[in-house]
């Protein structure tokens, strides 16, 4: 695997990697290691620091280009269009954690 991957090149090789790295990887079990890895991202923002929550969304990255690989998704284009789905949506005010929902 080349060490300079483009915006293009790297959902493929991350994916080939997943496939081969782990054969018997299924969407969901994909799903279940992206759940432990926002857990682990949640932790780190919340402990502060900046080096450890920079490693667990790189994990939680890497993981939905598996799970886009294996489902056959563009992660990037499937991003772009839902990215303008967002920006036409009314945002509610953020409830007491600070998340804001839509309608």
């Amino acid at each position: 695997m080349s060490t300079e991957l483009t915006r293009e090149t790297i959902q493929r090789a991350v994916g080939e990697w997943g496939e081969q790295t782990f054969p018997h990887a299924s969407p969901a079990s994909i799903v279940v290691g992206l759940q432990c890895e926002v857990e682990e991202l949640a932790r780190a923002v919340e402990s502060g620091t900046s080096f450890s929550a920079e490693e667990e969304m790189a994990n939680c990255y890497l993981l939905l280009l598996h799970l886009a690989h294996r489902s056959d998704v563009d992660l990037v284009e499937a991003g772009a269009a839902k990215f303008i789905v967002n920006k036409q949506r009314t945002w509610d005010p953020p409830d007491a954690d600070s998340v804001s929902g839509h309608d």
